[in-house]
């Protein structure tokens, strides 16, 4: 089996779920950041897309008490939002 280098990955995560949750919660970032204990630097990685450690993600989780799949997608590398370019 052949191993992917990060430059061949099509794939990419997309929180777009998780902004529409605060909002349908009336949540700021910084409420987010407080609730779930996180550092203003993982919420950055998250507005870029970032990559984020999977403890952070299963803190977010327990915080909003939902599942990874309510604030985390998987798309299309090439599908990027017209604001994300």
């Amino acid at each position: 089996m052949a191993t992917i280098k990060a430059a061949e990955l099509r794939l990419r995560m997309s929180y777009d779920k998780l902004w529409d949750l605060l909002k349908a919660e009336g949540l700021l970032k910084q409420d987010l950041q407080a609730r779930a204990g996180i550092s203003s630097g993982s919420i950055a990685k998250l507005s870029k897309g970032a990559n984020i450690q999977t403890d952070t993600l299963l803190r977010i989780c327990q915080a909003l008490d939902c599942q990874i799949g309510d604030i985390v997608e998987v798309i299309p590398a090439t599908d990027v939002k017209e604001e994300d370019a």
